[in-house]
């Protein structure tokens, strides 16, 4: 169909709330601070809004039919609810002590999750809100 153009608009809004349970275990330095893994389960609801919206347009006149420009089809819908997400997580870290009171810690850990996936106006969007993370942080012991 050459005198017509098909546009597709989407949108996706996600907003995780994740859990984790899980445990640490950690060995001393020599003084100098500890060296830390992590490992556990996490469970996350994920609250979702996919939205796609899809337009047939003439863009040049079709003869004896219809006129440049004009719409000759449009389809909108919007899907929203919540996944529950599962999965595990792993890590390790390092916090080393500055003094008897300061310290200071990295951290990085992989999680994985089950993936989710939603048609809508037969296109697919699919999240999965797992992989890589870090952290640095400096605080005061008590």
């Amino acid at each position: 169909m050459e005198h017509v153009q098909d546009s597709v608009t989407t949108s996706a809004d996600f907003t995780v709330y994740e859990n984790r349970f899980g445990g640490r275990s950690w060995f001393p330095l020599f003084g100098m601070g500890k060296f830390g893994v992590t490992a556990g389960v996490l469970m996350s609801g994920i609250q979702y809004k996919v939205s796609a919206t899809r337009n047939l347009v003439a863009i040049d006149p079709i003869p004896f039919t219809i006129a440049a420009n004009t719409p000759i089809w449009s389809d909108a819908k919007t899907l929203s609810g919540w996944w529950l997400g599962l999965g595990a997580f792993a890590g390790t870290d390092l916090e080393i002590q500055f003094s008897p009171r300061f310290f200071g810690r990295i951290g990085v850990d992989y999680s994985w999750y089950t993936g989710n996936s939603i048609k809508v106006l037969n296109i697919e969007t699919t999240i999965n809100p797992g992989g890589f993370g870090s952290i640095a942080a400096v605080g005061i012991g008590f």
